[in-house]
This record gives structure tokens, C-alpha cells and sequence, in this order.
């Protein structure tokens, strides 16, 4: 059957360059265009070559340690989408004075990428992981910097922010009795009354300045039931349409700098009590891996803030990418052993 009977009613008599109009040949021209792929489609077959790609990398070490959940905020960047601190002057010139650079993404946010998370991210994506980033911050901020940011979109697989946190598939939790998002009456109660008061009138303050000063504004989303990372990031991704890694097994590493949030001294190895560690300890199911970063004051700061130069170890790499690579080695079950002193409860 030709395509004259696919497209018409009559089928279409061939027609010589004598003979043919421009109408036939409009008719001719609509067919063949209804042949070609739509943008969408193309799209969707470039994203698709793009996860199969991703997702035929080699790895040759326990599966169990290959999806790995990191953090994005004060871990591997510092953005100012909370702290404006780097639209002050006098602290932009003193992050550049440490040799820092600082990027302005798509939307017009201020950040500065940690020395040495491209190079951290490439080898993690280059020995067969997949990283699948995080932030409590809002998508479409969190959305910004990966597209602004080419060594979070090329090495990531996918991200999750805190709406999608807040989704109700993000049960895992529920295995802590006592975690701090599993809410009460009262917790709830007070967390609507705070949007109601507080975070619709600011929304709507900011969104009648946007209407001046053209900057994008979004309604902040309650805290409300955050949950934990992983291990069920993954179901979490497929959940906001993501589905380049169903299939994998579920992650039990998660790199956080907040994991870690006390000052260090010589005597206090693993002192670990930030929120991610509770959870790690709490269900058992995932190890957390904090740079443990140990500065020119000797303290170990629980972000960073790109005010302060990055240590380097004998051979000029950055220590806190070493340390990273370590403990991912090392696997979660030893680094779940090494934080906590306790075997692995899943």
C-alpha cells in the first residue's frame, strides 16, 4: 500500500513535472512531514540513549555499593539561594581571594563549585556508580544548578529535592519509631499554622517584588515528612518520572558533609550526632560518609562555606575527595561498622 493510501482517502495518482501542482505537491509535502518523529519523541529516544549509555558503564564491585545518594548544598557546592552572603562584596572578595570562582547559574543564583567535586564526581561515574544527587532545598532551585553546572548534569543519573522527599512514597522512615518527621498532632498543627502565617505572606510579598526586580520566586513547601535518602531513593526517582535507574539495588551510601556536624579534636574519631547519622543508626540500612576534613585551625566545620582554603594531602589531591573515595571503597556495611560500632542491622 503507498503512502497516498496512509494519508488520503483517494490514493494519488503519480504525477509528472508537467502535471503537478502546487497543491498536490503541498499534499505531498504534509505526508512526508507526517512521517518525520515529533521534537518530543526525538527527545524522549535522545534521553533514553543517553540512561542506556549511562547504565552500561562497568561496575565490578558489590552492587549494594553502587548508587550512591549525595548531597548537594555546603557538600559539594555553596549556592546562596538561603545564605546571601555571596551577593555581599565584601565576602565575595574574600572567597576570591582564597582562589574560589564564583559561577552565576541560568536563573541568576550565586554559587561556588568545591574544589575537587568534578574530579570526584567523573571518577565515582568513570568506576561504574551512579549518583543520584540530593537536597532539602526546592526543585526548581536545586533543577538550576544541575543545568547551570555541567560536572552535576554529565556525571549524575538523577536528582531528588524536597518535594519529592515530602512524597508520600517516602515511607522508608517509618522504621525509626522516633524519627523527627514522624510528626504529631501538634507537630502538624504548628507546621500549618507557619505556612499560613509565614510562608504564603512572604510567597506572596516576594512574588509582588518579582513583578519589579524579575526574579524568579517559588512557594516554599513545608518541611513536613522529609524522610531519609536512601535506601529508597531510587523508588523516589521513578516516582518524579526518573526510571534511568530501575532495576539497580537500592543505596546504602549517603555522602553528606552535614552528616558530621561537630567540631573535631584528636581524641574524638567518628564523632558523629548530625540528623543522617541518627537515621543511619536508627534503621540500619545505610552508611553515611562525611569528608572529615580537618582544617588549619583544627577544627572539622559541618559545611562548606568557600571561605576557607581546601587542605591538599602530600600529593597535592584535595583531602577531602581522598577521604570520600576511601570510605566508598570501603563499602557500607565496613563504614556503617566504622561510624556506628555496630553490625549492620538489614
Amino acid at each position: 500500500m503507498g503512502l497516498g493510501n496512509i494519508f488520503n482517502k483517494k490514493p494519488v495518482e503519480p504525477a509528472s513535472s508537467a502535471t503537478s501542482s502546487p497543491a498536490s505537491a503541498a499534499k505531498r509535502l504534509n505526508s512526508a512531514e507526517k512521517l518525520k518523529p515529533s521534537k518530543a519523541l526525538q527527545a524522549n529516544k535522545k534521553n533514553e540513549a543517553a540512561n542506556l549509555a549511562k547504565a552500561e558503564i562497568p561496575y565490578e564491585g558489590d552492587p549494594e555499593n553502587q548508587t550512591l545518594v549525595i548531597d548537594v548544598d555546603e557538600t559539594l557546592l555553596f549556592g546562596d539561594i538561603y545564605k546571601r552572603d555571596l551577593r555581599k562584596a565584601k565576602v565575595r572578595k574574600q572567597i576570591e581571594k582564597e582562589g574560589y570562582t564564583i559561577k552565576q547559574s541560568n536563573l541568576g543564583h550565586y554559587y561556588v563549585l568545591r574544589p575537587g567535586a568534578e574530579e570526584l564526581l567523573k571518577d565515582l561515574y568513570e568506576t561504574g556508580h551512579k549518583i543520584i544527587l540530593c537536597s532539602r532545598d526546592l526543585r526548581p532551585y536545586l533543577h538550576d544548578l544541575i543545568e547551570s553546572e555541567p560536572a552535576l548534569k554529565k556525571y549524575s543519573a538523577g536528582f531528588l529535592s524536597r518535594g519529592d522527599l515530602i512524597n508520600k512514597a517516602n515511607q522508608d522512615f517509618v522504621k525509626s519509631p522516633k524519627h523527627p518527621d514522624n510528626l504529631g498532632f501538634w507537630e502538624r498543627t504548628k507546621n500549618f499554622t507557619h505556612g499560613l502565617f509565614v510562608r504564603c505572606p512572604k510567597y506572596c510579598f516576594k512574588k509582588f517584588c518579582s513583578i519589579f526586580s524579575g526574579k524568579p520566586v517559588w512557594f516554599e513547601e513545608g518541611r513536613g515528612v522529609a524522610g531519609k535518602y536512601p535506601p529508597n531513593a531510587i523508588d523516589l526517582l521513578k516516582e518524579s518520572g526518573n526510571n534511568s535507574l530501575n532495576g539497580f539495588p537500592p543505596s546504602h551510601i549517603l555522602i553528606d558533609n552535614y552528616a558530621e556536624m561537630k567540631d573535631a579534636d584528636a581524641s574524638a574519631e567518628n564523632n558523629y550526632w548530625g540528623r543522617a547519622y541518627r537515621d543511619s543508626v536508627a534503621s540500619g540500612d545505610f552508611a553515611v560518609i562525611s569528608p572529615n576534613v580537618v582544617y588549619q585551625d583544627g577544627k572539622k566545620p559541618h559545611c562548606f562555606l568557600a571561605q576557607a582554603p581546601e587542605p591538599k594531602d602530600a600529593d597535592g589531591n584535595y583531602q577531602w575527595v581522598q577521604n570520600i573515595k576511601a570510605a566508598v571503597d570501603r563499602g557500607w556495611k565496613e563504614q556503617y561498622k566504622l561510624t556506628t560500632g555496630k553490625e549492620v542491622k538489614a
